[in-house]
């Protein structure tokens, strides 16, 4: 069994990357990081967007950071609202 597994698991890697269309450079926008705060200071713990807006400029993310926004010291899971276009949180 562990055979066919591995055997089927390859094919279904080398299908993914014959059979999936190919992603020139001119697609990837840009890769930036939601869980920072309005300084640009990465997160210090753990962070999961829960949605967004559907033009992208608002993202709600719930995070146990406990740097992106001052005197957030209750040790919880925070929610927040991450402004893409002003770049604050």
């Amino acid at each position: 069994m562990i055979k066919i597994f591995k055997k089927s698991s390859f094919f279904a890697l080398i299908a993914i990357f014959v059979l999936a269309p190919s992603v020139s450079s001119a697609q990837i926008i840009s890769v930036e990081s939601i869980s920072v705060s309005s300084g640009e200071v990465l997160g210090d713990g753990l962070s999961v967007s829960a949605g967004m807006t559907p033009d992208a400029r608002y993202v709600i993310l719930a995070s146990l950071s406990t740097n992106l926004v001052a005197g957030d010291t209750n040790d919880s899971i925070d929610i927040f609202l991450r402004d893409r276009t002003l770049g604050t949180t």
